[in-house]
């Protein structure tokens, strides 16, 4: 028993005192290239984006984008900020939505959504309304949209533009005004409490009411021009709140 005893012992000493093998190298060294290769990648201006290529940008913003780009030629791929560029270029007027992307050989690109003007708004510096009810200012041509004037809002420059109307109502009607008269540049009021109304020319004014059923009365409305081509010309106002009973006030 105690013969076996110092046997163990006797291994148990002779293998705490056998020596440790070496790391192997091969993993070592591949963490430490992997490891130079991200800080190469982190640091490194070679991989900045020297060549960004824009898609979808509004004519006369090109200048004020290329001017937020610029700063990326000089920061490294995994620096650079994608949420800050992105912040800055949909700060424009016109831009919707900006999305940009590159990668480590220096390219990128910067995809942008403009706004798309349905109507001008009857205010003095040029200002737009998209088709999502956004008011925004532009320098594009308005001629070719309806006109929208909003009661009680004075010309000014002013864009804070408040009040009790839907602008995303106001929006799609004008779309529709324009796909149905494409040749006829509508002019639409909103009152103080919302009541929408419509006009061309010296011709009658179309009073549509609030904003439910648009569509119904923009119908109406033009079944009744196809009917009386003059209709028009020869009343002061049609109402058409109640689109299926329509009001006709002759001129006095």
């Amino acid at each position: 028993m105690a013969g076996t005893r110092r046997r163990a012992s006797t291994r148990t000493a002779a293998q705490s005192r056998a020596p440790r093998r070496p790391l192997a190298a091969g993993p070592v060294l591949w963490f430490l290239c992997c490891g130079n290769l991200v800080l190469g990648l982190a640091l490194s201006s070679v991989t900045a984006a020297y060549r960004i290529r824009v898609v979808g940008a509004p004519p006369d913003d090109h200048e004020r984008i290329e001017r937020h780009l610029q700063a990326l030629r000089a920061v490294p791929c995994l620096r650079s900020d994608r949420r800050l560029i992105e912040s800055l270029i949909q700060a424009g007027d016109e831009v919707a939505h900006a999305d940009f992307s590159q990668n480590i050989f220096g390219r990128g690109v910067l995809q942008v959504k403009s706004r798309r003007a349905v109507a001008g708004l009857d205010v003095e510096r040029p200002t737009a309304l998209s088709e999502d009810g956004v008011v925004f200012a532009t320098r594009t041509d308005l001629s070719v949209h309806p006109l929208v004037k909003i009661g009680g809002l004075a010309k000014g420059p002013n864009l804070s533009i408040a009040g009790a109307w839907e602008s995303g109502s106001v929006a799609s009607l004008c779309a529709d005004l324009t796909a149905k008269w494409p040749k006829t540049r509508w002019k639409v009021e909103v009152d103080n409490i919302g009541v929408l109304s419509l006009y061309r020319g010296s011709g009658a004014t179309v009073v549509l009411g609030s904003s439910d059923d648009l569509a119904e009365k923009l119908k109406r409305l033009e079944k009744i021009m196809e009917e009386s081509p003059n209709l028009m010309d020869r009343v002061r106002r049609i109402d058409l709140t109640s689109p299926k009973n329509p009001v006709y006030e002759p001129r006095s």
